[in-house]
């Protein structure tokens, strides 16, 4: 069995993926830093910081997760595709 090539919409949906990885942890190191000061400045429950890490953090890790999934989705298909028709 030969290695498939990635394809150009597979390499795409990757890419932007793992930017997004590094966005949500550059996120959540600045919501770090923030209710770190906020907490010094005035009380803050856990609800709100949990609140403010999903409101800050989530979205991005989603999209990166439902990209990457949507990449290998692409890839499997294209497989399935190039072996149907070899037959």
């Amino acid at each position: 069995m030969k290695k498939e090539k990635l394809s150009a919409i597979t390499i795409v949906l990757f890419v932007i993926s793992v930017l997004l990885l590094f966005y949500t942890g550059y996120a959540f190191i600045n919501s770090t830093s923030y209710l770190e000061e906020m907490a010094l400045q005035q009380p803050i429950t856990t609800y709100q910081m949990i609140s403010y890490y999903f409101k800050e953090c989530c979205s991005p890790f989603l999209w990166a997760l439902m990209l990457y999934v949507m990449g290998e989705i692409n890839q499997k298909v294209k497989i399935e595709v190039h072996l149907n028709k070899d037959n």
